[in-house]
Formats: C-alpha cells, sequence, structure tokens
C-alpha cells in the first residue's frame, strides 16, 4: 500500500486514520507542506501491534510541532 503524499498542502486538516496492514510500504510525506501547520489542524493515528513502527515512523516525519496523536487499538 502506498500512501505517499496522501495528505500533501491540504490545509488545516482534521483526520483521523487507521492503520492496519503491517505490508505498507511508503508512507513518505503524509502529512508533507501545509497539511499540520494551522493551529487547528491534527491527525489521529491509530495502529495495532503490527502497524506501531509504521505509526511512529510516520509521527517522526513531521515537524515536532504538528498535532499528531498515536492511538493503540
Amino acid at each position: 500500500t502506498n500512501m505517499s503524499d496522501m495528505f500533501y498542502n491540504c490545509t488545516k486538516i482534521q483526520v483521523k486514520i487507521t492503520i492496519m496492514n503491517p505490508n505498507m510500504t511508503s508512507y513518505s510525506g503524509m502529512f508533507m507542506g501545509d497539511a499540520l501547520n494551522d493551529e487547528n489542524a491534527y491527525a489521529i493515528i491509530s495502529y495495532t501491534i503490527d502497524t506501531q513502527s509504521i505509526a511512529e515512523s510516520i509521527k517522526n516525519e513531521c515537524n515536532s510541532s504538528s498535532q499528531i496523536t498515536l492511538k493503540q487499538i
């Protein structure tokens, strides 16, 4: 599954996604650009035990000021 640039330059994004596929191969730049730059923008990423490392990698690619919450399901 390729999720690269999925929300690239989307503005003021407020999104909840669930990552359940441990075979996701590409997710770089998922929230690049202006996606999470607005003070009201946020992303909640739910993940399973098998996809925790993917969720953490996605979060780590973002600016430290980005509002990203990781939630195990």
